[in-house]
């Protein structure tokens, strides 16, 4: 008797680390999939424009356009702004108002203001017709541009 209560405890074990397995690979985590080292090297040839100002390299906005690019999710989202505003804070000397104009001149669509004070967990991204559409938090001073 005792060898079938150990057999239907081991079963209804086995049966159970099966359905949590089965729900952890179902389940998508809420993680980006983008890395701050991706976002780094793309935006590191706007360094010069964001402290001394003059021209924008041609390389910095195809790296505004590109980092951009990689963003699919809110998570996504949230994980380049806030790499981008803990990369700016690092940097002496850096001007945000030079690097919040980046957006605009290089034609690219960036829906919060990299700012000491920007929470990016309030930025939000959704798909809309297969072209991308940003929503960001009233707070954070976003625009569309």
């Amino acid at each position: 008797m005792a060898m079938a209560n150990a057999n239907v405890v081991k079963a209804a074990v086995g049966s159970l680390l099966l359905a949590c397995s089965m729900i952890i690979i179902a389940v998508p985590c809420a993680k980006a999939e983008i890395s701050c080292l991706q976002i780094t090297m793309q935006l590191t040839p706007c360094i010069p424009y964001g402290v001394l100002g003059g021209s924008v390299p041609p390389a910095c906005c195809q790296g505004v356009k590109d980092s951009m690019a990689l963003v699919k999710t809110t998570e996504d989202l949230r994980a380049k702004c806030q790499c981008v505003k803990d990369g700016a804070a690092g940097i002496p000397g850096i001007n945000y108002t030079r690097v919040n104009e980046l957006p605009s001149i290089c034609h690219v669509t960036v829906p919060y203001v990299v700012s000491p004070e920007t929470d990016c967990s309030k930025v939000n991204f959704a798909e809309v017709g297969g072209s991308h559409h940003y929503q960001a938090a009233e707070e954070t001073g976003s625009r569309v541009i």
